[in-house]
C-alpha cells in the first residue's frame, strides 16, 4: 500500500525557487510555470454577510459540489474565494502557494487546497483574468492569458528546443 503524502502546508522548495528567481530576473515565467503546473495551492476563503451574493446570482453558487465557487456558508455569512479588482475591471483570483504567504495576506482567511490546474479553472470560471499568486510576497506571479487557460485545461508545459510551449493532454 502506497504512504500519501500529508500537506502541511509549506512552500514547496522548488516553487519558492523558482518564484524568487523570477523576482530577480534571473528566471523567467516559463521556469515558475513548469513547477507551478505540478503544485498545490491554497485559494483563500473568507467570510462575507450572507446578502453579498443576491440569490438571482448563481454565477457564483457551488454547482459542482467541489466547494470553489463564490458563495457557500450558513445563514447570515457565507465563505468566499477573494479576487482583487484592477481599475479597468479585470479581476485576478488569488492563490497562495503556502500557510505562511497566506498568513501574510490574511490571519482570518481559511485555505481552500486546490491543485494549480483547479485553481486556474475556477478564476475562469468566477470570470477572472489572472490567477494572483502569493500577492502579499515574498514573491508574486501573475499568470494570465494563454498561461491562464493551458493551466486550467490541464496542459503540460515543457521544452522544444530553447523554446517553453503547452502541450495538451493526451485524448
Amino acid at each position: 500500500m502506497a504512504r500519501r503524502e500529508v500537506d502541511t502546508g509549506e512552500v514547496p522548495a522548488d516553487l519558492a525557487a523558482a518564484m524568487a528567481a523570477y523576482a530577480d530576473r534571473a528566471g523567467t515565467l516559463a521556469d515558475v510555470l513548469v513547477v507551478l503546473q505540478h503544485a498545490r495551492l491554497l485559494v483563500p476563503m473568507v467570510e462575507v454577510p450572507a446578502d453579498t451574493f443576491p440569490e438571482h446570482d448563481h454565477d457564483h453558487d457551488d454547482h459542482d459540489g467541489t466547494g470553489h465557487g463564490h458563495g457557500h456558508g450558513h445563514a447570515g455569512a457565507q465563505m468566499a474565494a477573494v479576487s482583487l479588482q484592477r481599475p479597468d475591471g479585470r479581476r485576478g483570483l488569488l492563490a497562495f502557494t503556502g500557510v505562511e504567504p497566506l498568513a501574510r495576506w490574511s490571519a482570518e482567511a481559511r485555505p481552500l487546497p486546490l491543485s494549480a490546474r483547479e485553481a486556474a479553472q475556477t478564476a475562469l470560471d468566477d470570470g477572472a483574468s489572472a490567477l494572483v499568486v502569493d500577492v502579499a510576497g515574498p514573491s508574486q506571479v501573475v499568470v494570465q492569458g494563454d498561461d491562464l487557460a493551458a493551466l486550467a485545461q490541464g496542459w503540460t508545459l515543457g521544452r522544444a528546443g530553447a523554446e517553453h510551449v503547452w502541450v495538451p493532454p493526451e485524448a
